[in-house]
């Protein structure tokens, strides 16, 4: 396979068998086979524990803490969720005051949301993108930028969906990390659903040329659950999808 690192477009690389790619300007990292177009199909959900009470909490209250420590405040403003898996942030967002729409590729979660309470004309497909009822105040991309299959077509549509003064809110794998570097192939963001992990430089020059501008970097500390280490794991060992929660324990799938 061949194609141009999704930061710098200009350069081109050419598949090898290290099975990742570093991009010479900015060190972002390309898996040189990609993931298969139907990959988020209906069992993502239950692979990663989407509809999971318990994960779900855990994300709403990670993100509490980071919209606290950044000073963002979300009422009464117009935030959109790029990826929201299970929704609980969404829901989340909207019970501070926030109009919350949510862009996600697969059915199940987009009719998840529903049940949690997002109106359906809130809650949009990635495909095609499109164009939403108000401009957007606040993006948020938790741990969803990096499956983004074109970056700066996406960070171009964002920029024409912005309110003025809009900013973006992005949590991802650092390809520059020490526990990268560390553990090699056995990175916990080593996922078969992960085809790019970028450096801070790269996600700056994507969504420079779109028109934004950088402000910050923090360290996104998470809280998480036995539940969701284990379904990492699983992911790294290639194992058969988890099977489908059943109603019984709140999912819907």
């Amino acid at each position: 396979m061949s194609g141009a690192f999704p930061c710098h477009p200009e350069i081109a690389w050419t598949s090898s068998h290290s099975g990742w790619l570093s991009c010479p300007e900015c060190g972002t990292r390309v898996r040189s086979e990609q993931s298969p177009a139907d990959h988020y199909n209906n069992d993502y959900p239950a692979a990663r524990g989407h509809h999971d009470p318990a994960v779900g909490r855990c994300k709403v209250r990670t993100l509490e803490r980071w919209l606290e420590e950044l000073r963002i405040r979300v009422a009464g403003r117009v935030v959109c969720e790029i990826g929201f898996g299970g929704a609980a942030c969404l829901a989340a967002l909207q019970a501070r005051g926030a109009t919350a729409f949510g862009l996600e590729p697969v059915a199940a979660n987009r009719q998840h949301a529903q049940t949690l309470g997002i109106p359906s004309v809130n809650i949009f497909d990635v495909d095609p993108l499109p164009a939403l009822p108000r401009k957007v105040d606040l993006w948020l991309m938790q741990d969803s930028f990096e499956h983004v299959p074109n970056p700066n077509e996406f960070a171009r549509w964002m920029a024409s969906e912005s309110a003025p003064g809009a900013r973006a809110l992005l949590v991802a794998p650092d390809a520059e990390s020490v526990s990268r570097k560390l553990m090699g192939p056995f990175w916990l963001h080593q996922v078969p659903d992960h085809y790019v992990h970028y450096t801070s430089a790269g996600i700056i020059a994507i969504f420079s040329r779109a028109g934004f501008h950088f402000a910050r970097t923090f360290r996104p500390v998470k809280l998480i659950s036995l539940a969701m280490i284990w379904n990492h794991l699983r992911l790294l060992a290639h194992a058969p999808r988890a099977a489908r929660a059943s109603a019984r324990n709140g999912a819907s799938v």
